[in-house]
């Protein structure tokens, strides 16, 4: 063998740096992946609890609306919006 032929990286060498480069090209984007699934669930929270919090869910008793009305007005208020 000659000398440069020593120098050269081997292909079980080449593969392994191929390996690391792409660990570390594909370590922010899963970290970035995991925010946005954070952001999502927390998203989804909020939403659940404001959907508890609204005002005319809070008045009906008072306003001697009953749950099957409550529902009415909820389905005609997602219809609206499609």
């Amino acid at each position: 063998m000659t000398g440069s032929t020593q120098n050269d990286p081997s292909e079980r060498e080449k593969w392994d740096a191929e390996i690391a480069f792409r660990e570390r090209e594909i370590a922010p984007q899963e970290r970035e992946q995991g925010t946005r699934e954070s952001e999502l669930q927390l998203k989804e929270r909020e939403h659940h609890r404001a959907s508890w919090r609204n005002p005319l869910f809070m008045a009906a008793p008072y306003l001697g609306i009953g749950p099957r009305q409550l529902i009415d007005i909820a389905i005609k208020t997602v219809q609206k919006r499609l």
